[in-house]
């Protein structure tokens, strides 16, 4: 089911503008009741576990915290032909103030002209298939990582390898990569915005406190709480403003729910 069709049988639901993110799509409803209904009419039209406003994959992100380097070699004949390709590469963080977005490049050498290094337009195109579909899947519990920087330092490949087994060559190695010691577990950090009236502040304040200084760990239910607690009187905004590290004790107990 597309949900494009939803959005045609229902207007009010919309699509925010904004930068889109890999294999996830936000739509905005008229309040919580609203966005249970489409919730409930999405799972009884897929069948889908992983859906909007259940326990999914998308409240938590991944990172590495050391340095790997790793080699990996693909060898496989399709039908005549033979594919041999190595590649030789390194990942690390790419420190805190770059943690919302991944990166890779080449390994240079006082050889390169103009501190670029030269690679075939279909090599680079390939290379760049492989590290970024790793990226869609931490070694933990397969959340997207982010904060990752890849330096690839070799690709050597025998005459009539496919951009394909390049691509899946370095896929594996990153794999591999990822999967060294040094996962981290990302947390969602809420940016909350509550209205309400004097009379009615030291109940939120109170409640706010009770849930480490917001819902973001259980958003939902959020909006009949905060009705309650001022006799329907508040109002209140909840948006995501960054992932950041979990404590330890609270990634050992993820770790152990998810097993």
């Amino acid at each position: 089911m597309r949900l494009d069709c939803l959005q045609r049988e229902d207007p009010s639901l919309k699509s925010p503008g904004g930068p889109k993110i890999p294999e996830q799509t936000f739509y905005v409803g008229s309040g919580e009741l609203h966005i249970d209904i489409i919730h409930d009419r999405i799972k009884e039209r897929v069948r889908h576990r992983d859906v909007p406003g259940t326990p999914g994959r998308w409240p938590y992100r991944e990172t590495v915290l050391n340095h790997a380097s790793v080699t990996e070699t693909l060898d496989r004949t399709v039908g005549e032909r033979r594919h041999v390709v190595t590649v030789s590469l390194a990942r690390g963080p790419r420190g805190r103030r770059l943690l919302l977005g991944n990166s890779w490049a080449w390994r240079r050498s006082s050889t390169d002209q103009g501190g670029e290094v030269q690679v075939p337009v279909e090599l680079k195109a390939a290379v760049d298939t492989g590290v970024q579909s790793s990226y869609y899947q931490g070694p933990l519990l397969g959340h997207p990582v982010q904060g990752v920087a890849t330096t690839i330092e070799r690709v050597s490949l025998e005459p009539g390898t496919s951009s394909a087994m390049v691509s899946a060559c370095v896929s594996r190695c990153m794999l591999k990569a990822m999967s060294r010691r040094g996962g981290q577990s990302l947390g969602r950090w809420m940016s909350l915005e509550v209205t309400v009236g004097d009379g009615h502040l030291g109940a939120v304040l109170g409640d706010l406190a009770q849930r480490r200084g917001g819902p973001q760990d259980h958003p939902r239910g959020y909006s009949t709480a905060l009705r309650t607690l001022s006799s329907g009187n508040a109002t209140f905004s909840l948006q995501l403003d960054s992932y950041e590290a979990m404590e330890p004790q609270h990634q050992r107990r993820l770790l152990q729910t998810v097993a």
